[in-house]
């Protein structure tokens, strides 16, 4: 979620208006960094884990199987670079950025609702609702989405709600 939250808030660093069209004063900057890292240095916090059940037994995810018992821990540090790559000139999209991106980012939208089965289950409703504001900014139908990622935790009730 971390690094999600940090790509989301450096784009809208380098954008000049808000996701609903809105004019801002200006872009806070021409160039946004983001840095996430996970790491798990409690020896302590690992053993609760274990104790309760939240590692899979076959040292496997196995999501989307049958035998989805739980995580593996994965731990490290990703950073990128977001600039913007076309700007709205007098009604047109014109490119800014002469260097050919190695991504584009239609849209990002971030959400807290706050409302779970549990702690450790996400909410069907409120993913639902980010998807189709991230659908609606970035113009698009689901049916022009050609792959989507999962989180795929290893766990029954988390990967169904994100299928």
């Amino acid at each position: 979620a971390t690094a999600i939250t940090c790509v989301h808030l450096s784009r809208l660093a380098v954008e000049d208006h808000y996701p609903s069209g809105e004019k801002k004063g200006g872009a806070i900057s021409s160039t946004g960094l983001g840095i996430s890292s996970y790491y798990l240095l409690a020896q302590r916090a690992l053993s609760l884990q274990t104790g309760a059940g939240y590692f899979n037994p076959l040292g496997r995810c196995c999501s989307f199987d049958a035998s989805a018992l739980g995580i593996l821990r994965g731990e490290g540090t990703g950073g990128f670079v977001v600039k913007p790559y076309t700007k709205l000139l007098d009604g047109e999209q014109v490119t800014v950025d002469s260097s050919p991106p190695v991504g584009l980012l239609c849209s990002t939208s971030t959400n807290c609702s706050a409302v779970d089965a549990s702690i450790r289950a996400p909410h069907g409703p409120a993913l639902q609702e980010i998807m189709c504001s991230s659908l609606d900014e970035a113009q698009v139908t689901p049916l022009d989405v050609d792959c989507v990622e999962v989180h795929g935790e290893g766990r029954m009730l988390p990967d169904v709600i994100d299928v």
